[in-house]
């Protein structure tokens, strides 16, 4: 019997940059260039029908994600950028 693995959920203080997205127009581009850039590995969840929600990963530990924009998105001209999050106790008070 194979053991379960759970994600490590690392605690970040408040303030602190916790989490990156890409918004692409090229998600398999995205994925080939900072493969090799950083040496990270991906694992593409499926979304949806044409949605695919990729998981970048160094060392086996999840270090962000890409997505290709919607049409909707790209129509209204906003280019392909970083999201940065920064962690909170709680959003409502911040």
């Amino acid at each position: 019997m194979s053991e379960a693995r759970m994600q490590e959920t690392p605690d970040y203080a408040p303030g602190t940059f916790c989490w990156v997205e890409l918004a692409t127009s090229d998600n398999e581009a995205a994925k080939k260039f900072y493969t090799e850039l950083f040496g990270w590995t991906f694992a593409d969840n499926p979304m949806g029908p044409d949605m695919v929600y990729t998981m970048l990963k160094k060392d086996d530990k999840e270090v962000g994600a890409l997505y290709k924009m919607m049409p909707d998105i790209k129509e209204r001209g906003i280019p392909p950028h970083w999201m940065s999050y920064a962690a909170t106790p709680n959003a409502d008070d911040s």
